[in-house]
């Protein structure tokens, strides 16, 4: 109960507040503190919601990094105004040791203090942001606004080569071009309904669109599919 302990002890009492994974509505939550009652329930969640009022109230910086899981909607349920860090991996171990062996823990907790001291903007008003990891053990913290550009949709993939993010209706990264197509190896896809590509859907070598296998030219601009030129049988 890290996260959770943390929020409750830290706001009346610190500066800065980094909690990690932590569960607020306990008569939901998988893993609970030992409580005799439903309403030891209630009360300890209702305990660390005013905790929270109480640290915003003092002026402290709280900061809450969770997974894509079900801890993002115990963090969506805190009060607003915190800092929300959504991290899009589902991690099924402890969170904030994957971070670390990512070696992203000691930069969430550097960065922590970085705006405690006051050199960084105060984006507290930002109610989420988007933790996207980079190379070198970096992260970079985007502002989740409905409709940015720069949060990954479900179908959109991120090149094996290069790692640059393309659209669900790219079939070869924007970046790379042709070879690099979404069946390269390394390439990461977020989950949609959509079970694309199956073996016989292509890519468009022209414009890079994405193609179905019953289609035998591009939608886009009307280029054969490479390596064909029958039409299939009509009946």
């Amino acid at each position: 109960m890290g996260g959770f302990g943390a929020l409750l002890h830290g706001g009346p009492l610190a500066d800065g507040v980094v909690a990690f994974n932590p569960q607020a509505t306990l008569t939901e939550a998988l893993l609970r503190p030992p409580a005799e009652t439903q309403k030891d329930l209630e009360d300890l969640s209702q305990a660390v919601m005013d905790s929270v009022q109480t640290a915003k109230g003092r002026g402290a910086q709280i900061t809450v990094h969770c997974a894509a899981d079900e801890h993002l909607s115990h963090a969506l349920a805190l009060p607003s105004g915190i800092r929300l860090v959504v991290h899009p991996l589902q991690p099924r171990k402890p969170f904030a040791r994957i971070l670390d062996r990512a070696r992203l823990l000691i930069p969430v907790v550097s960065d922590a203090i970085f705006r405690l001291l006051g050199t960084s903007p105060n984006d507290s008003q930002c109610t989420t942001m988007l933790g996207c990891w980079c190379r070198n053990g970096s992260l970079k913290y985007i502002k989740a606004e409905p409709g940015s550009a720069f949060i990954p949709r479900p179908g959109d993939w991120f090149c094996g080569s290069c790692q640059a993010r393309n659209c669900r209706d790219r079939y070869f990264c924007w970046r790379c071009k042709p070879p690099s197509p979404i069946t390269c190896p390394g390439t990461v896809k977020v989950l949609d309904n959509f079970n694309y590509p199956s073996r016989w859907d292509w890519g468009c070598t022209n414009c890079g669109a994405a193609m179905c296998g019953y289609q035998w030219r591009c939608s886009n601009c009307n280029a054969e599919r490479p390596g064909t030129h029958w039409e299939p049988e009509r009946t």
